[in-house]
């Protein structure tokens, strides 16, 4: 199997691209530098006959600066999918591309499933619902998988800066509102290769997924858990979302409900994987 791994250089892309490897899987990974997917001529040369299955990683994930950058952030989420979804067409290549929780209002008292009524509150959420879409009407042969506060050992993302702030500050305040599924970025890889696997040997199923490390839990409770095995004794206040320095709304509860992959891809649920975040695994 020959994978192309697209934003190579995320904290998802670097992930795949390391278990790709561990897994003896061939695979070839595109930077932002070395491949701009808003780009439509820059896609078609890259995406060729000889590959088996793109993974589109590369995407605008700041949620505030969205809001600021509306233009940039669907060049990426919306255009750019389009571009690699008509490469992939062209070539009869199945596309499995990243999305995201935020594309629900957070209204909802249970976790989300696939077929739920969207409704995104935030510019991000809306460029990557227009993501899905887009790849949806242009190329049946796609898995979209949703996952949510993804965190890793690369790049910036939320558990990352919540350790900077303890050791900046002293002490947090965390939006007692919000609710998700934390999921590790080496989780999320190993998710996506399976399923590149099984398209490979002719078990895909297209469509919509969801992924998320489980259980669900409040954004206090999981800052606790982390600052814990950081071993950092750091008071941690909850607050309103007004109260905090954030430019786009965020949706109060977007847990993933995961029952549909698990099933359909044979995919095992996991926790936060915080011990592999901190080395312990």
């Amino acid at each position: 199997m020959k994978v192309l791994i697209v934003g190579s250089n995320g904290q998802i892309g670097q992930e795949i691209c390391e278990l790709a490897g561990e897994q003896g899987i061939e695979f070839k990974g595109y930077s932002h530098a070395e491949l701009d997917i808003t780009v439509v001529n820059t896609v078609s040369e890259v995406i060729t006959s000889d590959i088996d299955v793109v993974i589109n990683a590369a995407a605008f994930t700041n949620v505030d600066q969205a809001e600021a950058e509306s233009a940039s952030a669907y060049a990426v989420n919306r255009d750019g999918v389009k571009n690699l979804a008509i490469a992939c067409k062209q070539h009869a290549i199945p596309l499995i591309h990243i999305s995201t929780d935020y594309v629900f209002a957070g209204d909802a008292k249970q976790p989300y499933q696939e077929d739920d009524a969207t409704g995104p509150i935030n510019v991000y959420g809306k460029s990557k619902l227009a993501g899905e879409k887009v790849l949806a009407a242009t190329w049946e042969e796609h898995v979209i998988v949703r996952v949510s506060l993804v965190f890793g050992r690369y790049g910036n993302n939320f558990v990352k800066r919540i350790l900077k702030l303890a050791d900046e500050q002293g002490s947090l305040e965390i939006n007692a509102e919000l609710c998700s599924c934390p999921t590790a970025a080496r989780d999320v890889a190993r998710v996506l290769l399976s399923i590149a696997s099984q398209i490979k040997t002719g078990k895909g199923m297209w469509g919509i997924y969801h992924y998320g490390g489980m259980p669900a839990v409040s954004r206090y409770e999981f800052v606790r858990q982390v600052l814990a095995l950081a071993h950092k004794a750091v008071p941690v206040q909850k607050v309103a979302a007004e109260s905090l320095p954030m430019r786009a709304a965020r949706p109060a509860y977007s847990a993933l409900a995961i029952e549909k992959i698990c099933e359909d891809y044979g995919i095992k649920r996991c926790g936060y994987n915080l011990d592999w975040f901190f080395g312990d695994e």
